[in-house]
């Protein structure tokens, strides 16, 4: 009887844990992530700034949302905004702290929220299906 009350709640956190549908993805390069065809599948940004390196995806896929990270070359972020806006339609603002740029970008299915960090030459996003 001991031996069920201690082995018990050791089973239910195993399995509990062992359900997470929670997907990471690394790419070192855009082009990594290109040939990786990791723009296709939805979870990356529509467009990443041209040079970015260590790109970061992690994916639940039981609630549909990721976040993740990058790094990128800030000479290319005055580029980056403008066909982020121009072709995505992506809405440029401060972000909340106030130290960076926000994005939103919307289409039929999907939403991320990006940031930048032009000083630290870092992003960061989410992405939430709709």
């Amino acid at each position: 009887m001991r031996w069920g009350k201690r082995i018990t709640p050791l089973i239910i956190a195993l399995a509990v844990a062992g359900c997470s549908d929670t997907v990471r993805t690394e790419f070192k390069t855009l082009d990594d992530a290109m040939n990786a065809k990791a723009f296709e599948r939805g979870w990356l940004p529509p467009l990443l700034p041209d040079g970015s390196t260590d790109i970061v995806e992690v994916n639940d896929l039981d609630i549909n949302s990721g976040t993740g990270s990058f790094r990128f070359p800030v000479e290319a972020m005055s580029h980056y905004l403008e066909a982020i806006g121009c072709e995505h339609g992506g809405i440029v603002t401060k972000s909340p702290s106030g130290s960076g740029i926000a994005i939103s970008v919307t289409n039929e299915n999907t939403h991320w929220s990006i940031e930048l960090d032009p000083q630290k030459g870092m992003g960061s996003y989410f992405v939430q299906s709709r």
